[in-house]
């Protein structure tokens, strides 16, 4: 539509088809070509990515095909295409056979670089105790987060005997069978889900853990960069 009314569009482009297991687009038609070239540039992609699609219903299939095949086209005709990192900068040109790709960088404020002060006493208010060391993580609650595999983790860490508590902040539809996860593992009461964090006290949950952790298989993760800038011990 913006090509016929000669309307200059750019597009932005967030994350990789090859981050998301289930996501169907990158074994589309169009793809193929780049398609195994993505996937053996990157072990984890070797190890969580399937080489062949999922089934699918045939009428499915040609939606997803007819789908891709226009946001090809709509890609490629885009005057620029904005994505976060240089990893997707060489994956979106593999996919779409675009020159002008260009990788912006998330940012954070400066200030938050060597914050110590904390404004709100979190293990107070969590009844946690001052002996007591926390684990925090924080992402949205989907499958792709792989908060599964921290909780499990966790779990064998509190099997050494270690006096650990878990803060998993944030919301998503995988947040009840997380839940449960905790139950079936016999540790609810050693995690507490925190759902959606104000960023007005945010960073105090930051400065009160003593660890920082995420399984997301991504190359950018904001929530890693803030953990980092406010001098958290990280494992990523």
């Amino acid at each position: 539509l913006f090509r016929r009314k000669n309307i200059p569009y750019v597009c932005f482009i967030y994350g990789s088809p090859f981050q998301f297991s289930g996501d169907l687009q990158k074994y589309m038609l169009i793809f193929r070509r780049s398609f195994h070239k993505i996937l053996n540039s990157d072990e984890v992609y070797r190890e969580v990515i399937p080489k062949r699609a999922p089934k699918t219903g045939i009428l499915k299939r040609l939606k997803m095909e007819l789908y891709v095949l226009l946001k090809y086209f709509a890609v490629r005709n885009a005057r620029a295409v904005f994505v976060l990192t240089e990893k997707n900068k060489w994956e979106i040109k593999q996919l779409y056979k675009h020159e002008n790709v260009v990788a912006f960088a998330g940012a954070f404020p400066a200030d938050l670089i060597g914050l110590k002060k904390t404004n709100t006493d979190i293990k107070k208010n969590l009844n946690l105790g001052n002996g007591r060391k926390v684990i925090f993580s924080l992402c949205r609650l989907e499958k792709k987060k792989q908060v599964d595999l921290i909780i499990k983790w966790f779990k064998e860490l509190l099997d050494t005997g270690k006096d650990v508590h878990l803060l998993i902040g944030g919301k998503g539809p995988e947040m009840e069978n997380l839940i449960e996860l905790t139950r079936d593992l016999n540790i609810e009461n050693r995690v507490t889900f925190l759902g959606f964090i104000s960023e007005e006290i945010l960073n105090d949950y930051y400065l009160t853990a003593d660890l920082f952790t995420t399984a997301d298989n991504a190359d950018y993760d904001i929530t890693t960069f803030v953990a980092l800038a406010l001098g958290s011990k990280c494992v990523v």
